[in-house]
């Protein structure tokens, strides 16, 4: 465990050396997750070795991953080790992102506040297990970024890539209807319409997702009926319901203090609420929380985007408690996370 957590005060150290420089320290960091992530052995992550054996077996992924497939055919072009794919995935995830965070051109303490939630919020954790879709999420997260700068050719070329790895990147469309709204009480009002009919019609919907992508039946449990995780569901829903509390009262003070949003800004905050808000019902449905990930993400740019809006007017004693306490929760969340081991990462050892 101690190299997971070593890596947050290199990420500071970074951001210290590199202070005048935010592409510099961003690529540093990422550079540094890329390498622990590439150099681990096959047992970290609970589907490394997994994802190791389709390397030599594509055809079991179906035809539903064309991209990763060929991808996967190309590396063995070059190398016939079974450690090609962990090592490439883990060095393209960690690439995506680090493009994702420089082109989003936040301030050097922003850039850091987000990488430390990227960590934190357990989605660099995360992609040591599940490799494939976080390939797939950063191909979708860099679309995004294409969409609000209205290159739509670019997003739909990414969209259609991140789909062609990993299937269930389709939910993503959802993004480009938040892209269309604009800020007035009608859009938002469809808007919560909308989230409170995939709460009440959430099973037919994934159920009609998974007989159109059939590989993914895996998640039902052969009776119609979306697999329920029992796994940390206690602390699953003390974790959503603290961060739905925060983002609704960062919010809040948003919005009290007539803090204008831009369009993009606007349209993050609608994209994370999808998480927040539907993970708050649905915290234990497995299929889900694989969806989710394409919305949660973008909470590592919204929560330093809110604090950022806030700071201008709170009183600096409440905005740094507050920023304080969010900050040490996250990272005591960072802990259970690491200490439970839900996703087999502990302890580190090396190829």
């Amino acid at each position: 465990m101690f190299i997971y957590w070593l890596i947050l005060p290199i990420i500071v150290l970074f951001y210290l050396f590199f202070n005048k420089h935010n592409n510099l320290f961003i690529i540093s960091s990422f550079l540094l997750l890329g390498i622990i992530s590439a150099f681990r052995s096959s047992v970290v992550g609970s589907d490394t070795a997994l994802y190791e054996f389709l390397f030599f077996n594509p055809k079991l992924l179906g035809d539903k991953s064309p991209i990763y497939t060929s991808y996967s055919e190309f590396l063995k072009l070059l190398s016939n080790n079974q450690h090609t794919i962990t090592i490439s995935n883990s060095i393209l995830i960690c690439t995506l992102f680090a493009i994702f965070f420089i082109r989003l051109k936040q301030k050097n303490i922003y850039s850091l506040y987000s990488i430390f939630l990227f960590v934190t919020m357990f989605f660099w954790g995360n992609s040591l297990c599940t490799s494939r879709q976080y390939v797939a999420m950063g191909l979708f997260v860099n679309g995004v970024l294409y969409l609000f700068q209205k290159k739509y050719i670019k997003f739909f070329v990414l969209a259609l890539l991140s789909i062609g790895v990993h299937a269930i990147s389709v939910v993503g469309v959802f993004v480009f209807l938040i892209f269309l709204m604009k800020q007035n009480k009608k859009s938002l009002l469809i808007f919560v319409i909308l989230l409170i009919s995939i709460i009440l019609f959430y099973n037919k919907l994934l159920n009609l997702f998974v007989n159109i992508f059939s590989d993914y039946n895996m998640y039902t449990n052969g009776t119609n009926n979306l697999q329920i995780s029992t796994s940390g569901a206690g602390a699953a829903i003390i974790y959503n319901s603290f961060i739905f509390i925060v983002f609704c009262l960062l919010i809040f003070l948003v919005y009290k203090n007539k803090i204008r949003l831009n369009h993009m800004e606007f349209s993050l905050l609608c994209i994370f609420s999808v998480f927040v808000i539907l993970d708050l019902f649905m915290y234990n449905v497995v299929f889900l929380q694989r969806i989710f990930m394409f919305y949660s993400i973008f909470g590592v740019v919204v929560i330093p985007l809110l604090f950022s809006k806030i700071k201008k007017v709170l009183d600096f004693r409440i905005y740094y408690f507050f920023n304080g306490a969010f900050t040490i929760t996250m990272l005591a969340y960072y802990y259970i996370q690491l200490s439970h081991d839900y996703i087999g990462i502990v302890p580190y050892i090396l190829k």
